[in-house]
C-alpha cells in the first residue's frame, strides 16, 4: 500500500506585529503570507481545507497539495487571509472555538498575548460562503490534557454540535487546543 503524505501549513493571526511582541511567531503579517501562498503556487502546489487534504489523502492519488488551516478564528483571518487564498484560488480550514464566536482570545490574555478579535457568525458564514471551510477547536479553548475526561469529551463533542447547528454543516475535523493531546483525549 502506497503511503501518501502531504504537508500542513497552520496559522493563527495574519496580521502586522512589532518587533518585540510576547509570541510574535503566532501572527504573519498579510504580506508574508501572500508571498507564502504565491510560492506555493510558483512551486506548482495548491493550498487546499484540511477537508480536501484528507479526500485526496484516502484517494491515494498523488498531487502537489498543501493543508492551510487557521487556529482560533481571528478576525484578521477574513480581512486579511481571505482575498488571498481567493487570488490564488486556494481554500483553508478555520478551526473554531464554539463559545467564543465574536468574542476574542481571553485564553491568550493571561500569557501576555494581545487581546484580538475572533471571527462572528457573518464573519464565519462569509468564509463559509467563500468556499471555505470550518472545524471544531473545542467550547472554551481549554487544555484537554488538564481536563477530566468528561469535561474534553464535553468539550470535543458539544462543540461540534454547537457549530454544525448554527452554520448547519457538516463538522468533520478537531484541532486540538494548544495542540496539546495525550491517550485519553484521542
Amino acid at each position: 500500500m502506497q503511503k501518501t503524505e502531504f504537508p500542513i501549513l497552520m496559522y493563527h493571526s495574519i496580521s502586522n506585529m512589532p518587533k518585540g511582541t510576547f509570541m510574535r511567531s503566532l501572527h504573519v503579517s498579510p504580506k508574508r503570507f501572500a508571498f507564502q501562498m504565491y510560492l506555493l503556487k510558483l512551486l506548482g502546489y495548491r493550498g487546499v481545507s484540511i477537508g480536501e487534504l484528507y479526500h485526496q489523502m484516502i484517494s491515494k492519488k498523488p498531487k502537489k497539495l498543501v493543508g492551510i488551516s487557521f487556529d482560533d478564528g481571528y478576525k484578521n483571518n477574513i480581512s486579511n487571509a481571505l482575498p488571498i487564498l481567493k487570488k490564488f484560488g486556494f481554500t483553508a480550514t478555520v478551526y473554531l472555538v464554539s463559545n467564543n464566536i465574536g468574542g476574542s482570545n481571553h485564553w491568550d490574555v493571561i500569557n501576555g498575548i494581545k487581546k484580538q478579535k475572533l471571527l462572528n457568525e457573518n464573519d464565519i458564514n462569509q468564509w463559509i460562503n467563500s468556499g471555505m471551510e470550518i472545524g471544531s477547536h473545542s467550547q472554551n479553548h481549554s487544555d484537554l490534557t488538564n481536563c477530566s475526561n468528561e469535561a474534553a469529551e464535553k468539550e470535543i463533542i458539544q462543540s461540534k454540535i454547537d457549530l454544525e447547528k448554527r452554520f448547519k454543516i457538516p463538522i468533520n475535523h478537531f484541532c486540538y487546543p494548544y495542540g496539546n493531546f495525550n491517550n485519553s483525549i484521542i
